[in-house]
């Protein structure tokens, strides 16, 4: 195991003096260290089973833990990397007052923001964030950090009930932004201010300081001019003291702090197509230096473990609900569960996908509840040609963006290639070009359209061949017809021919025979004429009871 930003680990030297305080101050409590107000919104009216002597103990040990999560402690699956970078560094100051839960922007003017945090960093990938909330005051929310999903995690739950004052100061958050970049002994540095306007009274303040400390301030500015009522934390709408309903607007006044600094601004309300052209005039601003970056492939983070522990102990030192609350949101979280729970499921599967054994690493995956798991187990099952599930498995993942979604888009069309659904495919890697525009994608896409076009084309000529086909068989057949007909015209012709000929035997024959038989009676006459016989007359025999006696 080793750390991220082992230069954290220093502050567990400054734990010590405070543990020789409180063995030797006997009668120092925990109601000594937090203030009243503090106390009363964190700690539950009821009588504890722990001291409060034996409280302020544990929550030295929850510090020592939190310091431990701080320096990031991580598993090293294969060896770091080191790489050289042109990097910068950028603070992002977010407002998190009352007026940022407008919902003139869906969902609200603070989610909203959160967002574009978010988006920023995706674009921002070679910079150090630090990232600081304010409202009438401002507080370190992370310093300067590569882990961009610690960030992410600390900005998604940041509440403006964290902080009870009322009120927007950009002057405060400047103040803070000046107190981050002196840690690091940076003569100037860049902020992005984040917020839906300020008191006009202090935007000269603002201007005046930022120039006197070199602050180069790029402000989104959110919200819309007709703006939105507000509602309390129970859902009534705040009003004023006359009775009005309070109407939370945009205000551009904050402008002038942005041009004033020589930084970029942007009014924000529902559409971010210009919010990359904005970062990249960030880009611009921002003092690049070569910097050794370490690149840890295949680290398995461990920073979990020591953040849970330290909630649980800062739960039992003030016995509070809310606390006790928080813990079992991140426990109970699906994330954070994965990461605390799956620890030897993740392990084992990236080192199956490594050793190509997918279809145990596409199994490891599978035990596992979140979507980037789910989109390890598409590729496992990919690699494997398993082309049905893992299609499948894509196209359950919803929650993705950016570059990510890119990803799955681009996996997807690839999978729906390998299936032959070809339109499918191209459909798939349009969208994901629309992201991002590749070159592999871009030439899949071109390779899949001329893949199409040329079966398009075999199929034309298949078709025209059996059509071709169809029309010889017709041909034949008629040809055959004609031929079968034409014998059995023949034959019918022979046969009434024949017929004729013994029709016409059968009439000389009966001529012949009639032929002869006059003439035999002519002989016959002659000789009667002649009486020229050679037969003899003979007596006919006279029956019995007869008196005629015939002769010839």
């Amino acid at each position: 195991m080793s750390f991220v930003h082992h230069e954290y680990l220093y502050l567990l030297i400054g734990v010590i003096p405070l543990f020789y305080v409180l063995l030797k101050a006997r009668t120092l409590d925990i109601n000594e260290i937090f203030s009243k107000e503090v106390l009363d919104k964190i700690v539950v009216k009821q009588r504890g089973f722990i001291s409060k002597r034996a409280r302020l103990f544990i929550l030295l040990v929850a510090l020592i833990f939190m310091i431990l999560a701080l320096a990031r402690p991580v598993v090293l699956q294969e060896e770091k990397e080191e790489k050289e970078v042109e990097g910068f560094n950028l603070v992002i100051a977010l407002d998190i007052s009352k007026s940022m839960n407008a919902k003139d922007i869906f969902p609200t003017r603070l989610e909203y923001a959160k967002h574009l945090i978010f988006k920023v960093m995706d674009e921002l990938k070679e910079a150090k964030i630090s990232v600081i909330a304010f409202s009438s005051d401002a507080f370190l929310v992370s310093p300067f950090s590569e882990d961009f999903k610690s960030i992410e995690f600390l900005v998604s739950n940041l509440n403006p009930e964290f902080i009870s004052a009322k009120g927007s100061s950009i002057l405060s958050a400047l103040s803070a932004t000046k107190k981050v970049y002196d840690a690091i002994n940076a003569q100037e540095g860049n902020v992005l201010l984040i917020s839906d306007g300020a008191d006009g009274k202090e935007i000269q303040e603002s201007v005046e300081f930022a120039k006197a400390n070199n602050l180069k301030v790029h402000v989104l500015n959110l919200g819309t001019k007709q703006g939105d009522s507000l509602e309390d934390e129970n859902g009534v709408l705040i009003k004023d003291s006359e009775g009005h309903i309070v109407i939370s607007k945009r205000d551009d006044a904050i402008a002038k702090v942005a041009s004033s600094s020589d930084g970029s601004f942007l009014s924000v309300t529902s559409n971010t197509n210009t919010l990359e052209l904005f970062v990249m005039q960030i880009r611009d601003a921002s003092a690049k230096q070569k910097v050794q970056r370490d690149i840890y492939q295949g680290a398995q983070e461990l920073f979990l473990y020591p953040l849970v522990f330290a909630s649980i102990l800062v739960f039992l030192s003030f016995n509070s609900l809310r606390f006790f609350l928080l813990f079992l949101v991140l426990f109970i979280s699906k994330d954070v569960n994965a990461g605390l729970l799956d620890f030897l499921h993740v392990k084992k599967a990236n080192d199956s996908y490594k050793s190509a054994k997918y279809e145990e690493a596409s199994h490891e995956f599978s035990l596992l509840d979140s979507s980037e798991a789910r989109y390890n187990e598409a590729n496992a099952l990919y690699k494997n040609k398993e082309y049905e599930k893992a299609l499948e498995r894509y196209k359950s993942i919803k929650n993705f963006k950016e570059e990510n979604e890119y990803q799955r888009l681009h996996n997807l069309g690839n999978t729906y290639a390998a299936l032959k659904q070809y339109d499918e495919a191209i459909k798939n890697y349009e969208e994901a070009l629309k992201l991002k525009d590749d070159a592999d994608t871009r030439h899949n896409l071109e390779l899949l359209k001329n893949q199409k076009n040329q079966e398009n084309k075999n199929q034309d000529k298949q078709e025209q061949r059996e059509d071709k086909q169809q029309e010889n068989q017709k041909n034949s057949d008629a040809k055959k017809e004609s031929q079968s007909q034409e014998k059995q015209n023949e034959s019918q012709n022979d046969q009434k021919e024949q017929e004729k000929t013994e029709q016409q035997n059968s009439t000389n024959e009966q001529k012949d025979k009639k032929m002869m038989s006059e003439i035999e009676a002519k002989k016959w006459e002659e000789k009667m004429k002649e009486k020229n016989f050679k037969t003899q007359p003979m007596k006919m025999q006279i029956q019995k009871r007869s008196s005629v006696e015939n002769s010839w």
